[in-house]
Order: structure tokens, then C-alpha cells, then sequence
């Protein structure tokens, strides 16, 4: 009798994709979780390609012009992604049309969905159900984006307690001690 080796099966890569909208933020916590699931499921490391956007804003720019995820999106295509690690729904879009159109390829190229968060309902083979899950990064982005705007008039160029050094994607925080008790 012969036995199947199940790493002989895997002949297509695990994708992470990860995403964090400002230069503040890091993936880490994303990275994390991926790699958890891995562990927990025996994934060899070199079945996995990462796809990582750094100060890249969902609500700010278009899919098409977000590199990582571009190029995850030819590796679908190309039919070498078999899996796709993510966070959460959220990392991959923030507006519903653009949700419903990643969705349509991970569909089409019968890419399978692991979010890593464990508040995430799974990802559903069936497009209205994914379509109504992609209505809430949209609404959490624009609920985010105006918390940061009113932040942002109530504090203009600067975060309390810290100093900022540089301009638009090169910002930095560097701590102030004199700042942190401004707040009363």
C-alpha cells in the first residue's frame, strides 16, 4: 500500500499579507498571528511569501495602487497562492466595491482564507455573505478616519506627549516630557 506524502501536496505557497496605514504602526501583531496559525498547522517556512504594505491607507488609496498587494494579487493570478493569510477582512480593503472585487478573485482562483484574528467570522465561499462582512471595514474606516481628522483639528501636528519630526509618510514621534501632562 502507498502512503501520500502530504507535503508533496502543497506545491502552491501560503501568502501573509499584511498592512498598516501609517508609518507609526508596524505589522508586527499581524506577523505574529500568521505565524501562530503556521506553527499550529505545520506549514513549512518555505511554503510562505510575505506581502507587506507599510504606510499604506485603505481609506487613502485605491487597491490598484497598493504594491504588496499587487503583487499578491499576480501570484493568485499566476495560480502559485493556494492560501492567504490575513489579519482581518479589514487588510485587504476598506471600501465595500473594492472588498467585493478581491473577493471575486480569491473566489475565482479558489484561494483559501485564514483570518488569523480570532473575532473574524471565516471567510465565506459565498459572495453575498463575504459581501455583507465587507460593508463593516468600510464603515470602521470611515469611523477611523474621522476620530483622526477631529484628533488632528483638536491637536494639529502633533501627538500628545510627543514631538513630530518629518513630513507626511516620513513622520516620526519622538517622546516629549514636557508635553505629557498637557491635558488636564
Amino acid at each position: 500500500m502507498n502512503y501520500i506524502d502530504i507535503k508533496k501536496l502543497h506545491t502552491k505557497y501560503v501568502a501573509i499579507y499584511c498592512r498598516v496605514s501609517t508609518a507609526g504602526q508596524d505589522t508586527l501583531k499581524q506577523i505574529t498571528l500568521a505565524e501562530i496559525y503556521l506553527t499550529q498547522n505545520n506549514v513549512p517556512m518555505d511554503n510562505i511569501i510575505r506581502f507587506i504594505d507599510h504606510n499604506v491607507s485603505a481609506n487613502k488609496l485605491a487597491a490598484r495602487d497598493r504594491p504588496e498587494l499587487q503583487k499578491l494579487l499576480t501570484e493568485i493570478k499566476a495560480g502559485k497562492i493556494d492560501t492567504l493569510l490575513l489579519q482581518s477582512r479589514d487588510r485587504l480593503a476598506r471600501n465595500f466595491y473594492e472588498y467585493i472585487e478581491l473577493v471575486k478573485v480569491l473566489h475565482h482562483f479558489n484561494v483559501n482564507v485564514v483570518f488569523t484574528d480570532s473575532g473574524q467570522p471565516p471567510f465565506s465561499e459565498v459572495l453575498s455573505i463575504e459581501a455583507l462582512y465587507g460593508i463593516f471595514p468600510q464603515f470602521d474606516g470611515r469611523t477611523n478616519a474621522r476620530r483622526t481628522q477631529q484628533t488632528n483639528k483638536r491637536y494639529p501636528n502633533r501627538i500628545l506627549g510627543f514631538d513630530v519630526i518629518g513630513k507626511r509618510h516620513e513622520k516620526r514621534y519622538i517622546p516629549n516630557l514636557q508635553k505629557t501632562g498637557e491635558l488636564k
